[in-house]
């Protein structure tokens, strides 16, 4: 039999009105995604802010769960509510993957957002990335 994975949730939204609800909403989410796929949850995060940046709450609490062997899986609801700095993103995962932690969303949309910035660092922004969709960094 598998180990249930061990999730830590992360939830953000940058306007302020109605940030209670939004992220209640979002982490409700997480918690029947959570339920429905045999994930044990350890923690929550939530956060209001722009995401231009990637947030000290999530850096302070997912960081440490993650170098301690804690944590499996960083679900959020989207990957944009990680952050909007693709960069920053990109070296934030890298980062917590080196530490054997995943990062999901519930929408399968993360894979494909890993492998395309993985092919820029591999190849450079002049490469051509899949070109049946027309998608090139010039």
């Amino acid at each position: 039999m598998e180990d249930k994975k061990r999730a830590w949730l992360y939830c953000r939204v940058a306007n302020p009105g109605g940030v209670i609800n939004a992220l209640e909403f979002q982490e409700r989410q997480l918690q029947e995604y959570c339920a429905k796929n045999n994930i044990d949850i350890i923690g929550v995060t939530k956060y209001q802010g722009s995401g231009l940046q990637i947030s000290d709450a999530l850096r302070n609490t997912v960081l440490p769960k993650a170098e301690q062997g804690e944590i499996d899986i960083l679900l959020c609801t989207r990957t944009d509510r990680i952050g909007r700095n693709t960069e920053q993103v990109f070296d934030f995962i890298k980062k917590i993957n080196e530490l054997g932690v995943s990062v999901c969303d519930m929408h399968g949309e993360f894979d494909c957002f890993m492998k395309y910035w993985q092919s820029i660092e591999d190849n450079g922004f002049e490469q051509s990335m899949d070109e049946d969709q027309g998608m090139t960094m010039q």
